[in-house]
């Protein structure tokens, strides 16, 4: 997937990301169409990680340009970054974890989530090797992009199962994303990171320790969300439409088991992993996952979308639950 350049500047927090959204300019439209007659649209994602595989392939195997689009990427620091981003207009999609995007939405930012990439997000605690037990854990440090993010929320729910609270029991230390943390967790910074699955696998063959996995604790889940500004994706409509039908057609091509060396293989490259580790993420999230992890075609599960929101509620993140209100499901309706 083509690189835009620099990365944006993250943003502090979720609601920090939706500060300026209400004033923000949506991008007033797509770049002119390229030399080949593709219409050009920009997406925003987080640092390389399975969470991207579906983009990967649908660049990698021109679903992109199949579907007439030309798509340019920017990676972006950490979810709220990406509402941030989205709500600006500086991407004209992104993908990030639905709690950001919905603590945007709430405070104000004229954004919609059209499209689900991730349901369970398959998180794992891993610890430093000399903590073994969940007992262990009680002062610990726990990596995470910030406080309120997803992967937070989820690291408190697993916590709690296991009769430890925040602030009480351990404390948060805002890093970034899963290779941000897997860096702050070897540097010793942290006693315990939650980490996505080829990083937790890795850092498992390094010597560190895996306490837990998040489908212990979690329901129906949806987890890493499509959301475009809504003026802009309401004049590209057929553009989104589109973009969804690729990263469909891709997951579609990941479930397929011809594929598979070629699907470990591109992971390999581009999160920069193993080939044992980029084929032990392929045994959980395809083989495994049976479409519970990778989503397939494309469209919002909106029972998901409220059990996740439903945790935010009941930290006080959010007022209400009102998922109607946050996603517009015309553009996966429409996914061919």
């Amino acid at each position: 997937m083509a690189s835009a350049g620099a990365s944006a500047k993250p943003a502090a927090s979720a609601a920090a990301a939706s500060g300026s959204a209400a004033s923000a300019k949506p991008a007033a439209s797509v770049p002119a169409p390229n030399s080949s007659g593709l219409e050009a649209i920009s997406e925003g994602v987080l640092p390389p990680d399975a969470f991207q595989w579906d983009h990967y392939v649908a660049e990698q195997q021109g679903l992109y340009a199949k579907n007439g689009l030309a798509v340019t990427s920017t990676q972006l620091g950490t979810p709220a970054t990406a509402a941030q981003a989205v709500t600006a207009g500086s991407v004209n999609i992104a993908a990030a974890s639905g709690d950001a995007f919905i603590q945007a939405i709430e405070n104000g930012a004229a954004i919609s989530i059209v499209g689900q990439d991730i349901g369970d997000p398959a998180f794992t605690v891993i610890t430093q090797p000399s903590i073994t037990s969940w007992d262990q854990m009680k002062g610990a440090t726990v990596a995470v992009s910030t406080a309120t993010d997803g992967a937070a929320n989820i690291f408190r729910l697993m916590a709690k199962a296991k009769g430890l609270e925040a602030q009480k029991d351990y404390s948060f230390v805002p890093v970034g994303t899963t290779p941000a943390r897997y860096a702050a967790l070897k540097a010793g910074q942290v006693k315990a990171a939650i980490m996505t699955e080829a990083l937790a696998i890795q850092a498992q063959n390094d010597g560190f320790k895996a306490l837990s996995r998040s489908d212990e604790v979690l329901p129906k889940y949806t987890f890493i969300v499509l959301a475009v500004n809504k003026a802009w994706g309401q004049g590209h409509k057929d553009a989104v439409t589109k973009y969804l039908t690729s990263l469909s057609q891709a997951v579609d091509w990941l479930y397929d088991p011809a594929n598979k060396q070629a699907a470990i293989n591109l992971l390999k490259d581009k999160a920069k992993i193993s080939d044992e580790v980029a084929a032990k993420t392929y045994q959980v999230y395809v083989e495994q996952g049976q479409g519970r992890i990778l989503t397939k075609g494309a469209k919002i599960d909106p029972e998901g979308l409220k059990n996740s929101a439903d945790i935010l509620q009941s930290l006080g993140m959010i007022k209400t639950v009102a998922v109607d209100q946050w996603i517009d499901q015309s553009y996966g309706n429409a996914v061919k």
